[in-house]
């Protein structure tokens, strides 16, 4: 028995000769082994350990190895593959969730639009009967409106889209309420005009607008700065390569311990965030700006889900239409709008025409109690769903702050051992590891143009974000070299607000059109060293009219000399 054990004893000692846990004399065999699981050829793989010598990245001063150069250069593709691929990974469940986030806003605010439409038609079918059916179109424009305001599909601020609506609305119901009289459309242009004055909805106009303004502006921009936030990502995703310094890094961190026959054996997690922090280094660059990115995209959200936000809004559009058109179709503010619309210079007296026995008036076929039960009813619905999101949007973003400066450690929390002991490959052998500079290893050269590109890009964002938060908007004007720029304003005017200057297509039809500045703002806009068309128009006209009098005197001299 005594000898039975003393044998084990013996074989244990020599196994131990070989293998991947010694440093000294490992056996390749396991090396060939795992060399071939990733279809590599094998008989790159030396039958026992070498010197090393010749070996360009891995250790070749620790003791005998299984590797040679072909394999270093097998290696540098394995590890640069790896690489694409687990960073790939992580970037893309980041974009994914940004692209699943905007379409989950998009879909509900799109959503709240048709679901005011349809409860519009619904309730004013019920209560205005024929007497709305006739006019739909004029309140179905005005959701088709917002939604391409939402889509980015028109020029129109929500100001001009509700004052439009009400300009239409307010010129139906005079026509309808006075069908008495004849109206032709430059009498109703100027019934328009009076519109101000006349207040014939009452403050509906004054107060609805700008919370329908408001609450629209909140959602476009923060869906906006979701899709270009997942640009971003993309960008810097497609930007993302190992350099050779980069890749040589990786051998040693994920290859190098085949050489020792240590092919199962994980890096250490320092080890690992230290190479993976060098090869991200550039994308590192862009996390102060996107943190601030992702901080602007929050505060936004806590104001959609405010007092005021789209989900109310759009729930009770359609009762706050409603008062205004009761408003109207009351006795005495019919009775005052006609006066002063007749009374006014700019109008006159229309013409009569005999009324029609089948003419109507914009009035309820039901009445107030019911619509009153109608608004009782829209404010016990569901209030839940935007809060519901916002939160489920918190809770799921948080794997995106300060995601470009953790992206190392998101990395290497697959592919190395955290806990802090020495069984784990130090880039040497198997043992603990110490950062050579205790983790700093930020470069501090200047971020490439694609991280360039993507800081600027999210400053824009969070400028639209930031404007929007204040109440305004960024309009974005595309100029002729491709470039854009922005400009702010509040859409509203007489509330101290910056006011959004009006955009035509139409070129100036006069030279008096043309603005007296407008060299100076070519000087000012770049184009200093340039010559001005204006400069270019005098200075042809001089040398036209230096000709003729060059000409003129020639021909005064001939006829004097004749004479």
């Amino acid at each position: 028995m005594a000898s039975f054990y003393g044998f084990l004893v013996l074989l244990a000692y020599v196994s131990s000769g070989f293998g991947q846990d010694n440093d000294k004399q490992p056996s390749c065999l396991t090396v060939k082994s795992a060399y071939r699981s990733k279809r590599l050829t094998e008989t790159d793989v030396p039958q026992a350990a070498v010197d090393g010598v010749d070996l360009r990245v891995c250790p070749k001063d620790s003791g005998k190895q299984c590797c040679s150069q072909r394999m270093e250069d097998r290696f540098a593709v394995l590890a640069s593959g790896d690489f694409d691929k687990a960073v790939s990974s992580k970037v893309g469940e980041v974009r994914a969730l940004f692209n699943e986030q905007a379409k989950t806003f998009d879909d509900h605010f799109l959503q709240l639009i048709k679901k005011s439409q349809q409860e519009l038609h619904s309730m004013f079918e019920k209560i205005y009967g024929n007497h709305y059916l006739q006019n739909t179109k004029i309140f179905m424009d005005l959701f088709v409106d917002l939604t391409n305001y939402y889509n980015g599909a028109t020029k129109s601020d929500v100001t001009n889209i509700m004052n439009e609506f009400f300009t239409n609305l307010m010129r139906r119901m005079f026509q309808i309420m006075n069908d008495q009289y004849q109206f032709g459309s430059s009498y109703l242009d100027c019934v328009s005009k009076q519109m101000e004055n006349l207040e014939p909805f009452g403050d509906v106009p004054q107060k609805l607008t700008p919370q329908v303004r408001k609450v629209m502006i909140h959602a476009r921009t923060f869906a906006q700065a979701l899709h270009e936030g997942r640009d971003v990502i993309h960008m810097l995703e497609n930007a993302i390569s190992s350099s050779k310094e980069c890749k040589n890094r990786l051998i040693k961190l994920k290859y190098c311990s085949w050489c020792k026959a240590m092919t199962s054996l994980k890096p250490c997690f320092k080890f690992c965030t230290d190479v993976h922090k060098g090869c991200l280094a550039d994308v590192a660059k862009v996390n102060a700006q996107w943190q601030t990115y992702m901080e602007a995209l929050n505060a936004i959200l806590e104001k959609q889900t405010g007092s005021t936000n789209i989900q109310d809004v759009m729930t009770q559009l359609h009762l706050k239409i409603s008062f205004a058109i009761m408003n109207f179709q009351s006795a005495e503010k019919m009775k005052e709008v006609r006066e002063k619309v007749f009374q006014a210079k700019e109008c006159g007296n229309p013409g009569r025409t005999k009324r029609s026995t089948d003419d109507f008036d914009f009035t309820l076929e039901g009445n107030s109690r019911q619509r009153r039960d109608d608004a009782a009813l829209a404010r016990t619905s569901s209030q839940v769903t935007l809060d519901k999101l916002s939160t489920n949007f918190k809770a799921k973003m948080k794997v995106a702050d300060n995601f470009w400066i953790v992206l190392p450690e998101s990395v290497c929390g697959d592919i190395s051992v955290k806990d802090k002991n020495s069984d784990c490959w130090n880039g040497v052998g198997k043992g603990s590891y110490t950062s050579p500079d205790d983790g700093d290893n930020d470069v501090e050269d200047d971020p490439t143009p694609t991280a360039t590109r993507a800081i600027e890009k999210l400053k824009d964002i969070v400028d639209q974000l930031e404007a929007a938060i204040n109440g305004d908007e960024i309009i974005n004007v595309i100029s002729g070299d491709g470039s854009a720029s922005g400009e702010s304003g509040s859409g509203e005017s007489g509330d101290g607000g910056n006011v959004i200057p009006e955009i035509t297509d139409e070129p100036p039809t006069s030279e008096n059109d043309i603005d007296e500045n407008e060299d100076d703002e070519n000087v000012q806009g770049g184009g200093v060293g340039q010559p001005k068309a204006g400069l270019k128009k005098n200075s042809a006209s001089r040398h036209v009219m230096g000709a003729w009098l060059l000409c003129s005197a020639i021909w005064v001299l001939r006829f004097a000399l004749i004479a």
